[in-house]
């Protein structure tokens, strides 16, 4: 991408810091790799270990193998453009959607990928705020059910801009 659009900043969150570090050597100094946790709110989360290597979910702080400091989206200093957003975060989805209140008020974010999401509210969440729903692997417009599995969500504003060019 960095080809294609050389202007645009990139950002990469990832709460592992064994993944964040691989991270920070595979992208050099084209990505900026912050190794914080994304929620609704700034703290602790507590983190375990997935089912597959390199896999980590959020979890009761009493279940937790590791904390980590978390931020919300909208308190981080971004570059103050439009923002796109892909999300990864093994269930978590919902507080690091909450945690982007102020970005969302502002029409910052124009695209949202979703690489699956367990909570149900979510498309109603994004719909509430504009957005309109394609499965992300197919592109195929949403209906009332959006699927689980790969979810993108596109500002109408943006969505407008682009009918206009054609």
């Amino acid at each position: 991408l960095r080809n294609i659009s050389p202007d645009t900043n990139y950002v990469a969150i990832e709460p592992n810091r064994q993944t964040a570090e691989r991270l920070r050597d595979s992208v050099g100094e084209s990505v900026q790799v912050l190794n914080i946790a994304m929620s609704d709110r700034s703290g602790e989360l507590g983190f375990t270990s997935g089912v597959t290597s390199g896999v980590f979910r959020v979890s009761a702080r009493e279940a937790a193998e590791m904390k980590v400091h978390c931020e919300r989206l909208d308190a981080l200093s971004l570059p103050q453009t439009d923002l796109v957003v892909k999300i990864d975060v093994e269930g978590h989805e919902l507080p690091v959607l909450r945690g982007a209140a102020r970005l969302f008020e502002e029409q910052r974010v124009k695209v949202i990928y979703l690489d699956g999401y367990s909570d149900g509210a979510i498309p109603d969440f994004l719909r509430e705020r504009d957005f309109a729903l394609y499965h992300g692997r197919t592109l195929v417009p949403c209906g009332p059910e959006a699927p689980r599995d790969s979810l993108l969500a596109i500002h109408r504003s943006r969505l407008q801009a682009l009918e206009a060019r054609d």
